[in-house]
């Protein structure tokens, strides 16, 4: 029988497989442009909407790897789509905040939240990375380093132009917020790594489907 694997064509640049480049550069590349884009697009209107572009470019990267597949019932299948969920979700909530007028006071201290929530959000997303790591599961490891890029990005950005950039609040994070909840469900599967196993990464706990080009 001819395994899946025979049939998938030899890439140029195999750098585009490594989980390093799925996992970090492209992440943080499509977010930083993504961020830009729609910051100079619709910016002068409204800067929150800059924010909604580490979130999008996740979406983008999770389209090269680990794809939408539909019907999702792999872990690393099931993430993309509440990704976009939670995306579409954040949006509708920006329009329906965007047609009410908030106090300049109100809008100030939501950014202020979100700022300081995003920090302790990417923290967490390592920590949930590490133990993916200890427990044995790359794949989950993988997926968590995704959303840390994206939610680097997002600081990155609201560091460097904290006057005129992007503005961060708690509605431009959900996406993020989304996948840190689902890989935190899927890591706590796993259950506690015990002191007397020595966990083999990429084994039995990762999904079937998750086959990394190193």
């Amino acid at each position: 029988m001819l395994a899946c694997t025979d049939i998938v064509p030899t890439m140029p640049w195999p750098f585009l497989h490594h989980p390093a480049f799925q996992s970090l550069l492209l992440p943080a590349l499509l977010g930083g442009l993504c961020t830009l884009a729609l910051h100079r697009a619709l910016g002068g209107q409204n800067r929150s909407w800059g924010a909604f572009g580490p979130s999008l470019g996740l979406v983008l990267a999770m389209l090269w790897w680990p794809g939408f597949a539909w019907p999702a019932a792999a872990q690393a299948q099931k993430l993309p789509w509440i990704v976009l969920l939670g995306l579409f979700a954040a949006v509708a909530a920006q329009v329906f905040a965007g047609s009410r007028v908030a106090p300049a006071g109100r809008a100030a201290a939501g950014a202020l939240r979100g700022a300081l929530a995003l920090p302790v959000l990417l923290a967490l997303l390592a920590g949930l990375a590490v133990f993916a790591v200890v427990s044995g599961s790359l794949l989950l490891a993988q997926l968590a380093l995704m959303v840390a890029a994206s939610a680097g990005v997002t600081l990155l950005w609201a560091w460097v132009q904290r006057e005129s950039g992007p503005r961060i609040t708690a509605v431009s994070l959900l996406p993020l917020l989304a996948a840190f909840l689902a890989l935190l469900a899927m890591v706590a599967a796993l259950g506690w790594p015990s002191s007397g196993s020595q966990p083999s990464p990429g084994g039995a706990a990762d999904d079937p489907y998750y086959t990394p080009r190193w």
